[in-house]
């Protein structure tokens, strides 16, 4: 397994739909919008739902909860927020 990290290209069109679908169960359980870090590895980059008192779950490519890493959604580390 390749544990490397690497810059996601941005691009919500290279997902897969197994990954969008496990990104929105994630924010229909958890928070209505998420963030996406500008790096990961696997399928999708780690990403971040936050719900209305601002509390934040983070989850990894695989849809499993992870601790952040110190600065993995700081500015200029994460792509803009959507809305469910």
């Amino acid at each position: 397994m390749n544990t490397r990290t690497k810059r996601w290209n941005g691009k919500i069109d290279t997902f897969t739909p197994d990954y969008l679908k496990n990104v929105v169960e994630k924010m229909t359980a958890y928070g209505d919008r998420v963030q996406f870090a500008l790096t990961g590895t696997g399928t999708g980059p780690n990403y971040q739902t936050i719900n209305a008192s601002e509390k934040r779950m983070t989850f990894d490519s695989n849809n499993h909860l992870v601790t952040p890493k110190e600065g993995e959604f700081g500015v200029g580390n994460v792509w803009r927020l959507f809305l469910k």
